[in-house]
């Protein structure tokens, strides 16, 4: 038996796709369906004869760079620490792994080869390869020369450089329809390309002035060394800055960000915000279309049929046709994309949509993401944060699970097993009795602090969630491995009395791995209308058959 809160857990990241259009970001490969077979080294895998194709077998290796700022689509790299040996992971899908992630990539059926010069590992999706071993386990770069890097010293790793200067001091990184190709010298006269895709989040920032430091990941195109940044962060010069554009004045801006006098979609874009401050407003504006990921090429769809149901685009003019006048819109896995995708709602083209969300660079452009709430045609999605529930009464209590500090609002408690209650910031609480390739027994709860429901009239419990994999979405369903009760006496840090809960029955769950449904409203009965009520979340597992649990937005309301 183990007691635990949550501070103590450790934080795992689950693995998210950041454009595809599925149901979820990124189904996270369930680990025991990926056996380990012959452990090969990064080392060993580069001194293997091309297209070599694996069987049985795994590699190990620490991300150093990843695909959340845009400059690198549907790849990451890989790096040993001991030996520094290094290669890039070319994905048919985005693998949403990010930098410090100790991984192991599942090898059967993926092929090692040479891209143009560069060693990489292609041909395989990481939903079924990727498995996520440990976080926050970042390599440092090696601080090297620019004739290193050119004398292939490097290949695929990350590196540091001093005292360098960009060449074409002030243009921007990449234009809007290519590569930037801008090369940088040492004082030695030196130099190697910089290339950026015009899809990276800081593709139209202008090339810093001065000398300065860079990390970057070392490559090669044919014959033609080059640097690939990973954050515009990482650029440290001492020249001057560009003025920054100067803050529009209130007179310009149609709305304040404020629910009553939100933003429309031609302030966003006077705004041009390219890092969000930390907070997030209101917008309301309309939805015009979406941005298409087919193909490699991000297209503005101004239609109601969307291939993708992860954006949407909003514009003040509801005729518009170029994307100069849009707002690109991410929607995050659960209510908010279920209420307001095109692809499942069609109808909500061209209608009138209010968001709260954060303000910052998205598909390059000033954008919203981080959508926790959202009214479309009458009704809300997801949590509103001045209460309601999306226009239902006022909520008693409501975390949407989707930080550290959301989720140590609640205990943990098990029961049995070693297997625990832990944080995603993508997926919310998660909890699963695998591990080791092997279903154990388990007995969690995920207690919520005390509710005052005492003025409430007629209370509801209501959630997001999703179980997986595929395999196992129906494990435990009709047993009661995953059921929600609710009580007046509980004190944080005992076993949970059962005779002390009561079950809330009638919850929603979803018929297929990895959809996210909401619960439903669950009438809380009358004899909780306390100061003292406490909701909790029951996972049970046996040896021999377990599935995953995950839950986001928990909201105690008003019917």
């Amino acid at each position: 038996m183990k007691n635990s809160v949550f501070n103590s857990f450790l934080l795992l990241a689950m693995m998210g796709m950041l454009f595809a259009a599925c149901k979820k970001e990124y189904p996270q490969p369930p680990i025991q369906e990926l056996p380990i077979g012959t452990v090969y080294t990064i080392g060993e895998i580069l001194d293997m004869p091309q297209n070599t194709v694996f069987d049985t077998a795994s590699v190990y290796g620490i991300v150093t760079a990843d695909e959340v700022s845009g400059n690198l689509y549907k790849s990451a790299y890989i790096q040993d620490r001991a030996t520094g040996a290094a290669i890039q992971l070319y994905m048919d899908a985005v693998s949403g792994v990010r930098i410090g992630d100790s991984i192991r990539v599942f090898l059967k059926g993926v092929k090692f080869g040479m891209y143009k010069n560069l060693p990489q590992l292609s041909e395989f999706g990481p939903d079924g390869h990727i498995v996520i071993l440990a976080n926050n386990r970042p390599i440092e770069p090696q601080l090297t020369t620019i004739a290193d890097i050119n004398a292939g010293r490097h290949l695929a790793q990350l590196v540091k450089l001093e005292n360098v200067s960009f060449v074409d001091q002030g243009e921007t990184f990449a234009p809007t329809s290519a590569y930037g190709e801008h090369d940088i010298k040492d004082e030695t006269g030196n130099s190697v390309m910089v290339r950026t895709s015009n899809y990276a989040n800081f593709a139209g920032n202008p090339l810093p002035t001065g000398t300065g430091s860079l990390i970057a990941i070392a490559s090669v195109y044919n014959t033609t060394w080059q640097l690939t940044l990973r954050s515009a962060n990482e650029l440290v010069f001492d020249g001057d800055s560009p003025a920054p554009t100067p803050t529009p004045t209130p007179t310009e801006l149609e709305g304040d960000g404020s629910r009553e006098n939100p933003y429309t979609a031609n302030d966003i874009i006077l705004l041009a915000k390219q890092e969000s401050d930390g907070s997030s407003y209101w917008v309301k504006d309309r939805i015009v279309g979406t941005i298409s990921t087919e193909g490699n090429q991000n297209t503005y769809v101004f239609s109601s049929s969307a291939d993708i149901a992860t954006n949407l685009i909003i514009s003040s003019n509801e005729n518009a046709s170029g994307e100069a006048e849009c707002v690109p819109v991410q929607l995050p896995s659960g209510a908010v994309r279920t209420g307001l995708n095109l692809v499942d709602n069609p109808g909500n083209y061209l209608q009138e949509v209010l968001l709260y969300g954060t303000l910052e660079k998205y598909f390059s452009k000033p954008g919203i993401k981080n959508v926790t709430y959202a009214e479309i045609n009458g009704n809300g999605f997801g949590t509103d944060p001045n209460g309601g529930g999306g226009g239902d009464g006022n909520n008693y209590f409501n975390q949407p699970l989707t930080s550290q500090a959301s989720f140590n609002v609640f205990s943990a408690y098990s029961v049995a097993g070693d297997q625990g209650w832990s944080f995603s910031a993508q997926y919310g609480a998660v909890m699963s009795g695998y591990a080791n390739n092997t279903s154990y027994a388990n007995e969690d709860w995920l207690i919520s602090p005390a509710i005052d429901l005492s003025a409430s009239t007629s209370p509801v419990l209501v959630f997001d969630h999703t179980r997986g994999p595929a395999s196992s979405i129906n494990v435990g369903v009709n047993e009661g491995y995953y059921t929600v009760w609710v009580t007046n006496g509980y004190t944080n840090g005992e076993a949970p009395n059962m005779e002390n809960w009561v079950e809330l029955t009638g919850v929603n769950h979803a018929t297929a791995g990895w959809a996210w449904v909401s619960s439903g409203n669950l009438v809380i009965p009358a004899e909780f209308k306390t100061s003292t009520c406490r909701i909790a979340f029951r996972y049970l597992s046996v040896s021999g058959a377990s599935a995953t649990w995950e839950i986001k937005n928990v909201v105690v309301k008003e019917q």
